[in-house]
């Protein structure tokens, strides 16, 4: 099927019954399947690299499928060349005519200096570079506020610009901690979330980070040993702030962290008893310090 394509656009350009000079340059058929680069955009930039008096006598079709050139040579057993594009029809012009340029075995030395060559050739490690990447942990530990209790937390980090910056999110949840208020004992329970800027700085065998932003938290009391147990809820909220550092295995991270939530709306406890004089309660810890280790899993 490529070699009938060839052959016909070869006829094309060639009028049967014709007898006029041939022009330099017309002894090399171009044709292409697409306008991004056209067969004469082709030609212009193979006119750069060589003069058209010394083009052999040959057909090239040049082929455009997604970010993939095809360039064939030849019409019976064609030789056939394939390499990574980007949008640019002027680079796909000249990454073509390098192509013809190079088969034609008269290349000059200094056009693998070209510069259009040298920033498609950069721009590859770049677009990896900034890809994304997104991490998958879950971390124990233990969280301070009557006393260092034990916590958990599950969270995901998005990377990008070379790995460096990017964000976090997570939630989490410290087990029920209690505090003597009255006769009884009120016992509370508090669950986080929070979504933060996150910065990393890999070295050779470990890595470092920080991120900064915002926490809010749901917290559940209920009391024990009072004349009549109830129970209540409350939502704060306020600036959180961690540092970690981990050693990369595979796509594996193992690591340790400490994380700081300051709650701007304080929470307290308070019971109505008939036995005292009043109200009686108690405060909960406005700011939490947790200690973690944990694992995490680059995703595919």
């Amino acid at each position: 099927m490529g070699a009938t394509f060839l052959f016909l656009a070869l006829l094309a350009q060639t009028p049967l019954g014709t007898h006029e000079p041939a022009t330099p340059g017309n002894d090399l058929v171009i044709v292409s399947e697409s306008d991004c680069p056209s067969s004469e955009a082709v030609r212009i930039a193979l006119a750069k690299l060589r003069p058209t008096d010394e083009w052999p006598e040959a057909v090239a079709a040049v082929r455009i499928a997604g970010q993939t050139l095809a360039i064939d040579i030849g019409v019976e057993s064609p030789i056939q060349r394939r390499l990574a594009v980007g949008p640019d029809c002027a680079e796909r012009a000249s990454s073509a005519a390098l192509v013809i340029a190079t088969w034609m075995d008269d290349l000059p030395a200094e056009v693998a200096g070209a510069p259009i060559l040298r920033e498609a050739a950069r721009a590859l490690p770049t677009a990896v570079d900034a890809s994304a990447r997104y991490e998958l942990g879950a971390g124990l530990g233990a969280t301070t506020g009557a006393g260092w209790t034990p916590s958990a937390h599950v969270e995901l980090i998005g990377l990008r610009e070379r790995r460096r910056f990017g964000w976090q999110a997570s939630i989490g949840l410290v087990t029920p901690r209690d505090v003597s208020v009255g006769s009884g004992v009120s016992h509370w329970l508090r669950s986080f979330a929070t979504v933060a800027l996150h910065a990393r700085q890999s070295f050779a065998k470990l890595f470092l980070a920080a991120d900064l932003g915002l926490a809010g938290a749901f917290t559940f009391a209920w009391g024990s040993a009072y004349d009549q147990n109830k129970n209540d809820r409350s939502f704060t909220w306020g600036p959180a702030a961690g540092a970690r550092t981990g050693i990369p295995w595979g796509r594996f991270c193992l690591w340790t962290d400490l994380h700081l939530r300051w709650w701007l709306k304080s929470d307290s406890v308070q019971i109505d008893s008939a036995s005292l004089a009043g109200q009686d309660s108690a405060q909960l810890p406005s700011k939490e310090v947790q200690l973690s280790l944990g694992l995490s899993y680059v995703l595919p």
